[in-house]
């Protein structure tokens, strides 16, 4: 207690709480300190987005393929022994707890079992067949719909929210889907079937998938690699449809793309292509360059600044011109109610294990409530008073201690200190007075403490070491 730093390499990143509390008002503190905690206790669920509905089995479709089990990208889907007589021994059931609502499970279906209940396969047919037609209606002929994962582009700047159509291209109707992965065969079979000039798919590049695998296993569908897979009935060609697999950094080379595919189908070429033409638009080398070099300072400077916090700069506790008092005490102050020895006849009728023995504690036992007065402190340099201050007992019953710690900065120099101590009822008496003359020195601390066992107060003076 007596050697206290001076400068201290402080570690402003984590006790940055010190410093405001020696200059800010308690008020404004306690103030600052309670509405950050209750700021940092409800971040999480500020911005938080609703969670969605999850996705939803129609048992009396399920054939308990398990593809769907195969497919989740969340395991959110289990395989449970059938109880209403269909002949299979399976049918899936979702786990709502782990269902992130990404669909994925709806394009794995070869039987149309598996649903959003926000976005269900009827609406998204019903969306795309009233698109179909006011393009026609609008245009004279039947629009390129495109199926494009919201995650996969830009938004705004590929659809016009209120038509549903690409900026600029109103031959090109959108219907989007929260991830690519739901995009099912029959989505594109019904678009096709409906008179769509052509269909394309957007989702996110393999390995950027926001849910994880959504894209890997819609490529791997619309290829023909993975169940179910694409099957354009009569003399539809394949050749009207295509797939892009992109990041929202490229959606103007998406629409570039689009344009080209809607040349291609006013001209009528690769008619006889039997193939879904892939086009995996490659991400520009330079984006890549310029996001590699913009991380290394994201990364660094956060990482140079934790490091310099923890040292720098340097907290100035105590000023070396000055000099400190350190006043502190523990003392036990007098009950509140009067204490009196036990008597033969208290004792006896008190249980065996509170009775009065021959031990030291129990000799001093005494009987009276157990509350003790604050202890009441006056501090008085030069006749000016520095501190005037009660202290209350520690204890749930107040019964314990009192302690008191305080720190009083004053100005190098020979001066007069006086302490008066209260403990009992008496106002205007103080049971404990300490008078000196001291000379305080610059960059140094004199601590004042009380002797309980003496009943008398007694100084230390230590440097303020660095």
């Amino acid at each position: 207690m007596t050697k206290v730093p001076v400068d201290v390499p402080f570690d402003w990143f984590y006790l940055f709480i010190y410093p405001l509390a020696s200059v800010l008002p308690k008020g404004m503190f306690w103030a600052i300190a309670v509405g950050g905690t209750i700021i940092l206790f409800i971040a999480p669920w500020i911005g938080r987005p609703k969670r969605q509905p999850t996705a939803q089995i129609f048992s009396e479709k399920c054939v308990g393929c398990e593809q769907c089990h195969k497919d989740c990208p969340y395991e959110a889907i289990r395989m449970v022994p059938r109880k209403d007589g269909r002949p299979y021994l399976f049918q899936a059931e979702v786990i709502s707890g782990r269902c992130a609502s990404c669909g994925t499970c709806v394009g794995s279906c070869g039987s149309n079992a598996s649903n959003m209940p926000d976005r269900t396969m009827e609406q998204i047919e019903e969306e795309i067949t009233k698109l179909l037609y006011l393009s026609k209606k609008e245009n004279g002929r039947a629009s390129i719909v495109g199926l494009v994962c919201e995650k996969s582009v830009n938004q705004r700047e590929l659809i016009d929210i209120k038509s549903k159509k690409i900026n600029g291209m109103p031959n090109v109707s959108i219907v989007t889907f929260p991830c690519a992965g739901m995009i099912n065969h029959f989505v594109i079979e019904h678009a096709i079937e409906s008179g769509a000039d052509g269909v394309f798919v957007a989702g996110c590049q393999t390995g950027e998938c926001n849910f994880r695998e959504g894209s890997k296993w819609a490529q791997a569908r619309l290829k023909g690699e993975r169940a179910p897979v694409l099957v354009l009935r009569g003399e539809v060609s394949y050749s009207k449809v295509r797939t892009y697999w992109l990041s929202p950094l490229q959606t103007g080379q998406l629409i570039n793309e689009i344009g080209i595919f809607e040349k291609e189908l006013e001209n009528k070429l690769n008619a006889a292509a039997y193939e879904i033409k892939d086009l995996n638009i490659p991400k520009e080398m330079a984006l890549k360059k310029a996001i590699r070099i913009s991380a290394i300072p994201v990364l660094i400077i956060p990482a140079l600044l934790v490091l310099l916090l923890s040292v720098k700069p340097i907290y100035p506790f105590y000023n070396k011109d000055m000099s400190l008092i350190k006043f502190t005490f523990k003392h036990s102050s007098q009950h509140i109610e009067e204490q009196r020895e036990l008597t033969k006849v208290d004792t006896e009728n008190k249980l065996k294990h509170m009775r009065k023995t021959n031990s030291a504690f129990a000799k001093i036992r005494k009987e009276g409530g157990r509350g003790r007065l604050p202890v009441y402190v006056e501090v008085e340099l030069d006749n000016k008073n520095v501190l005037s201050k009660a202290y209350y007992p520690t204890g749930l019953k107040n019964d314990g201690p009192t302690f008191a710690y305080e720190e009083i900065a004053i100005s190098p120099g020979v001066h007069d200190i006086r302490v008066r101590m209260r403990d009992s009822k008496e106002e205007g008496h103080f049971d404990y007075i300490y008078q000196d003359k001291i000379e305080f020195k610059a960059g140094k601390i004199t601590v004042i403490d009380f002797d309980e066992e003496k009943g008398t107060f007694c100084n230390e003076t230590a440097s303020m070491e660095e």
